[in-house]
């Protein structure tokens, strides 16, 4: 079996599993994003076993205790959470007479935490916003179709790649195809729903997927390409890694939720 279709059957079962969950929110939600922060934790960190970086092992379950607090509380309680875990990963260097590598240690594990464990957090609250069981389905739909865009544009049509070290089989091409086609369908989704997707959502829906869904994609390259490896894990067949399907998702839509929160646009 090819990996297109591999990629095609995972897509298949996926997809619709997904959305019913993005849609329906409540416990299958928060139980979908405690189990996505777990993998993203752990994954992270057996990735950075190839810089030498060995992560506390308390890392991923308090990864997945902060998705929940986020999730569920204020967000300074996340804040009081990351605090004292820098002062649980510091005690353990000290207490185990480590003294090598305790600066790189100690500051990824916090990034692990930041990176799948707030992050997860916050596409919960965007499921608690007015009309948040119709954004959520449809950013991850945004998402997908900006990844197949950008990915097709850029095969067909890319003749300007290089400009990211981090991937440089990306082309400017590929960047502008998968950012017209967020905004596209992002407007579409106001003309068809105006009662739902407001004009100002949509509009920033559409800037937020197409600029900062893929700068996530970038994100994980770079983690990658420092770690020295092709796939976050070989967890999804024909797909990679849970990171590596994630990785806009992780990034795009707690920005979508960060400009909504600091009051730029009202739903």
């Amino acid at each position: 079996m090819n990996e297109l279709v591999k990629r095609i059957i995972v897509a298949v079962i996926a997809i619709p599993a997904l959305l019913f969950i993005y849609y329906y929110g409540d416990i299958f939600l928060l139980t979908f994003l405690l189990v996505l922060s777990l993998a993203c934790a752990l994954e992270l960190t057996k990735m950075l076993k190839n810089k030498s970086i060995n992560i506390m092992i308390s890392v991923v379950p308090l990864t997945a205790f902060l998705t929940f607090l986020t999730a569920s509380y204020n967000t300074k309680y996340s804040i009081y959470l990351l605090f004292i875990s820098l002062l649980i990963f510091s005690a353990e260097d000290i207490f185990k007479n480590r003294i090598e590598g305790s600066i790189k240690r100690i500051s990824s594990s916090l990034m692990i935490m930041i990176y799948c464990g707030i992050s997860l957090g916050l596409v919960y609250q965007v499921h608690s916003l007015p009309n948040g069981r119709f954004l959520l389905p449809i950013l991850s739909i945004l998402i997908w179709l900006t990844d197949t865009a950008a990915y097709f544009v850029g095969m067909s049509l890319g003749k300007h790649r290089g400009i990211f070290k981090v991937s440089p089989k990306k082309s400017v091409e590929g960047f502008i195809g998968g950012f017209v086609s967020a905004m596209l369908f992002a407007l579409l989704a106001h003309f068809l729903k105006p009662e739902i997707f407001h004009l100002s959502t949509s509009l920033l829906m559409g800037l937020t997927i197409g600029t900062v869904g893929q700068f996530g994609d970038l994100f994980e390259s770079l983690l990658k390409r420092d770690c020295n490896i092709k796939d976050s894990s070989n967890f999804i067949p024909g797909h990679g890694g849970i990171l590596d399907r994630f990785d806009s998702f992780i990034i795009a839509i707690p920005v979508f939720y960060i400009i909504y929160s600091i009051g730029v646009i009202s739903l």
